[in-house]
């Protein structure tokens, strides 16, 4: 497990940043910059970037965000996903759907305020649909 209270300058390579995220239980939170992504048009690939192994069925990552609209130019996520080859490429937004409510939830902002299951309730929904593809191949 990543000792939390460790500082890390910067992380380039795609392994290592997957690495990375891997090291981590439990949740947490990074910053983005959102103005890298507003002076790039809004353009998912200059958006939070998440790396997947679809071959890796140790690891889920979720990111939940209001601003996650699938299937559109100007989403804020850009999913990286490692290919059998080992190199890293960014999807487009017509092939992310497989990630739908696995990896990336589009965050409906009123139904989190009134209902403080929410995020545990995404969470699960996740779990079981990642669970269902693993379990599927």
């Amino acid at each position: 497990m990543m000792e939390r209270d460790k500082t890390v300058d910067e992380l380039s390579d795609p392994d290592s940043i997957y690495k990375y995220f891997n090291e981590y239980e439990g949740v947490c939170g990074f910053r983005d910059d959102f103005q890298y992504w507003q002076n790039n048009n809004y353009s998912h690939k200059c958006a939070k970037p998440l790396w997947i192994d679809p071959q890796d069925q140790r690891y889920q990552h979720i990111i939940f965000d209001d601003n996650y609209r699938p299937h559109h130019e100007d989403s804020i996520v850009d999913i990286r996903q490692r290919e059998p080859s080992g190199k890293w490429r960014s999807l487009d937004n017509t092939e992310i759907h497989k990630y739908d409510n696995m990896s990336l939830v589009q965050v409906d902002l009123l139904e989190a305020i009134s209902n403080d299951q929410y995020y545990i309730e995404r969470v699960r929904d996740c779990e079981m649909k990642f669970d269902k593809q693993f379990s599927s191949q």
